[in-house]
């Protein structure tokens, strides 16, 4: 666990004081147990024992009631949300409970090259397997080469095989300095000193710069841009999760998430709400998030890199004070946190984590196999105070010998519903292809590129109509706040980058023109020559509504 993770894992928040508890019980060996009842469990919420308020079973037992303990399984509806009552006898249609729905998400951001190949061979190998009944969908963090539900065993090889490293334009495998969102947080969110070091000491190997001071200086510029890029990638990784829960949430039977991902920086205040809402909207849903952590077992390539560099080895390593060991250590750290990520999702979920398996056909084997049988618990707690503090969970059954999976804890904030919502549908409205308009916009596209560049600046500039916030319905009252995100996909449809921006009205002055509007101008930079789609989305929340629009531009 890194040295954040341990602190934060599971932040939950939620409109209503329930707490949904997914839990899987096994035997001593191994198997899992599926004949328990409401009175056979006891939840302990930071020690305090809480009553059982919700209770449900999901059974996916397709043949004759199969006996697990001392008493024969009885067959219960899948139910995500449930009234508090145990599902007694069978559910009223098997067949909906025996199909299996699953995504498989992809990060195609954050991953290596190298890893990518390993990635795709291991999910051709692993769709042979695919059941008759099971239904599989393909979901990339990038927005490429998706492919809906299907059962056809060539159709999904034939997207499996498409399966490619999507980094955006200027940012390929090789970086100098190469710095990753967890490091550059430290050095310029954090004020690390030492973090600040290692890095200067990597600019200083890779770029060779004439003075340690203009090391720091590239490393500072290097770690400001990762700062950048890093809250997006997170932003898009943690949207595509969202979107591949509600795309299961409506199926029948069970649903499932497998996220194939080297994992990524989810540790700041903005990306630990949105993954607590993750978690949340995937429990409420009955969905089920696998993770398989693709880095395998592999000598860590910071360790590779650096060693290739320096010339030790190790049988050899440098010492614990070097610079370079100080850089393995905050690289070592950064997988690590990138990581974890993966794990506090799987276990927020009832799901499970693969990772330290350099064979990934064998962990997506194991992911697509999830348990017969799993409860799902709810409790109120009691007097709760929405102060931030940490619950840790436990979950005692009355079965001899068992072993519980649960989720370990939450975290009791203060619910922000209207925010979380409205940021959610921003977001999702960004990576959508459709237009609409509440407010009437001109939309100008355009770039420039010098004679010799190899990269260009793409311009957007927006004129935007404020007549329908300034109608008499809509009364003026001081200053609203549009918020607005243009974002550039490229001809495949590939997320490139985005920018957002909130731009303050001050309708008082608008109401007081004939035509009031504003214009706006932003400004992409480091665009490679092809063909894009830029995407304009603003939310007037004044009027409850959305602005979308799709402009084609070629850069040359």
């Amino acid at each position: 666990m890194g040295r954040q993770a341990e602190s934060q894992l599971h932040r939950f928040e939620s409109g209503v004081n329930l707490v949904l508890v997914p839990v899987v019980v096994r035997d001593r060996h191994g198997r899992p147990i599926g004949n328990l009842r409401k009175e056979d469990f006891q939840i302990f919420d930071a020690g305090n024992s809480r009553a059982v308020a919700t209770f449900s079973v999901t059974t996916r037992a397709t043949d004759a009631r199969p006996v697990v303990g001392n008493r024969p399984v009885e067959k219960s509806k899948d139910a995500a949300g449930t009234s508090g009552e145990e599902h007694p006898g069978a559910g009223s249609s098997e067949a909906k409970e025996t199909r299996r729905h699953f995504v498989y998400l992809f990060d195609d951001l954050h991953i290596r090259f190298a890893d990518m190949a390993r990635v795709r061979a291991a999910a051709l190998g692993h769709f042979k397997s695919v059941g008759a009944e099971d239904r599989v969908a393909i979901f990339t963090i990038s927005g490429r080469d998706i492919l809906d539900f299907t059962g056809d065993h060539d159709i999904l090889e034939k997207a499996a095989s498409k399966l490619r490293w999507a980094p955006p334009p200027g940012r390929g495998e090789f970086q100098c300095p190469d710095v990753s969102y967890y490091i550059a947080d430290l050095v310029i969110n954090k004020n690390d000193v030492q973090a600040l070091d290692g890095l200067t000491y990597h600019t200083a190997q890779c770029a060779h710069p004439p003075t340690v001071e203009m090391a720091r200086q590239i490393a500072r510029t290097a770690a400001n841009r990762a700062v950048i890029f890093g809250r997006q990638d997170t932003q898009l990784a943690l949207s595509a999760v969202r979107r591949a829960i509600q795309r299961l949430a409506g199926l029948h039977g069970q649903r499932v998430i497998v996220l194939a991902s080297p994992g990524f920086f989810a540790q700041t205040p903005e990306a630990l709400k949105a993954m607590a809402e993750i978690v949340e909207l995937a429990v409420r849903n009955g969905v089920i998030i696998n993770a398989l952590n693709v880095r395998g077992v592999v000598q860590a390539p910071e360790e590779e890199d650096v060693a290739t560099k320096s010339g030790f080895s190790r049988r050899s390593p440098p010492k614990a004070s070097s610079p370079d060991q100080t850089w393995i250590r905050y690289r070592r750290e950064s997988a690590h946190e990138e990581g974890d990520v993966l794990n506090d999702i799987a276990k927020g979920t009832g799901g499970k984590f693969v990772r330290g398996n350099n064979d990934l056909r064998v962990g997506f084997n194991r992911l697509a196999a999830v348990p017969e049988f799993s409860y799902l618990l709810g409790f109120v707690p009691s007097d709760l105070k929405l102060d931030g503090r940490y619950h840790p969970l436990r979950v005692r059954v009355a079965e001899k010998g068992a072993t519980v999976e649960a989720r370990p804890g939450y975290y009791a904030f203060a619910p922000d519903p209207k925010g979380s919502q409205a940021r959610a549908e921003l977001e999702d409205a960004v990576l959508a292809r459709g237009e609409g308009s509440v407010l009437p916009t001109v939309l100008l596209t355009g770039f420039s590129k010098p004679k010799d560049a190899s990269v260009a600046r793409v311009q957007v500039t927006a004129k935007i109509d404020l007549r329908p916030l300034v109608r008499e319905r809509f009364a003026p009252r001081g200053r609203d706040t549009l918020e607005i995100v243009v974002a550039l996909f490229d001809a495949e449809g590939g997320f490139v980058t985005q920018t957002v921006e909130m731009a303050v009205v001050n309708l008082e002055e608008a109401s007081t023109e004939k035509d009031p509007a504003i214009t706006l101008h932003w400004e992409l930079a480091d665009i490679k020559p092809s063909t894009y789609t830029v995407r304009f989305v603003m939310r007037a929340p004044r009027i409850a509504g959305m602005t979308t629009i799709n402009r084609e531009l070629k850069v040359y």
